[in-house]
Order: structure tokens, then C-alpha cells, then sequence
């Protein structure tokens, strides 16, 4: 049986990992030692060619996440969310199928505003296969605002990710 080329297979993952910071204010809280492993398993047992986490802690990125996927084969990029946040996204990526051609941070917030509470992000990264280096595309890792009244900032945030996004 022929193996399917590269380009017309691309197993892409995401989740939202419930930051510490924001899962012990509004929920009973799930232990990291649970969580984080439950995750890495999931992400490990689908195998993605690259996947998308949002609302991951700081500190877990190089005490957890960077040597286990490391070791499973993957590169990761984490951005953190501006101001105090010791949370952010965290983009990975298969290294023996998918190189890194260009990679981008852009906040996802108005600075004009005077009440600007909402400071994410948007992680965009330009990737290409090792396999078939015709084949590139473009991934954007996110967290937009959540409120569910809020279309309208998730409307603005949207346009600034695709305005500010590097053509």
C-alpha cells in the first residue's frame, strides 16, 4: 500500500490547558500532577504534526512540557499572554517532518483603549514539510476573550491578528 504523501495528511491538535492561575478561581480545582500528564498522554498517543495549547503556566514550560516533548521529537514555541500573566501559548511541532520558516508574536489589544484589561496574544508560525518542501503553510495559535457577551472584542481581536499578521 503506498504511503500517503505528507501534503494531503496534516494531523493538527488543540486544546485550552486551564492555566492554574484561572481554574482555582472559578472551578474546584484539578490538580496540575493530574492534568498535565492526562494532556501530554493525549497529545502523545494522537502523535499531531503540530499542535496548539493555550492558557499554559510558565513555569510548567521548561519544568515540563519542553523535556517531554523533546524527547517524544517535537520543537516548542511558548509566548506569554502580556502584563502580569504567567500564562501563555505554547505551539509544537514535529521536527522530523516540519520546519520552522518564520515565527511571530502579535498582541491581541488595543493600547489606545483606556480600559484595556484583555492582553493576549496570537502566536503566528509559517511551517514547511521536510518531506515535500513545496508544501508550506501557516498556523495561528490563540486564546480569544471569553466572555460569552463578548463577540464583539473577539471580533476586534480577530482583525488585529489578521491586520498585524505577516503577509
Amino acid at each position: 500500500q503506498a504511503i500517503t504523501p505528507f501534503h494531503t495528511s496534516l494531523r493538527v491538535v488543540t486544546y485550552n490547558a486551564l492555566a492554574n492561575v484561572h481554574e482555582q478561581r472559578k472551578h474546584k480545582p484539578i490538580p496540575t500532577g493530574h492534568r498535565l500528564p492526562c494532556l501530554l498522554i493525549e497529545i502523545l498517543t494522537v502523535q499531531p504534526d503540530v499542535a496548539c495549547l493555550q492558557e499554559i503556566d510558565q513555569p510548567m514550560v521548561e519544568r515540563f512540557w519542553r523535556p517531554h516533548l523533546e524527547r517524544a521529537g517535537y520543537e516548542s514555541l511558548f509566548a506569554s499572554k502580556q502584563g502580569q500573566a504567567r500564562e501563555g501559548l505554547l505551539f509544537i511541532y514535529k521536527k522530523e517532518s516540519i520546519s520552522l520558516d518564520k515565527y511571530s508574536v502579535i498582541p491581541l489589544f488595543d493600547e489606545t483603549q483606556s480600559n484595556n484589561q484583555i492582553r493576549t496574544i496570537a502566536q503566528i508560525i509559517d511551517l514547511r514539510s521536510c518531506i515535500d518542501a513545496s508544501f508550506s503553510f501557516r498556523i495561528a495559535n490563540t486564546h480569544l476573550y471569553f466572555e460569552n457577551q463578548a463577540t464583539a472584542v473577539r471580533c476586534k481581536q480577530m482583525h488585529a491578528m489578521l491586520a498585524q499578521s505577516p503577509h
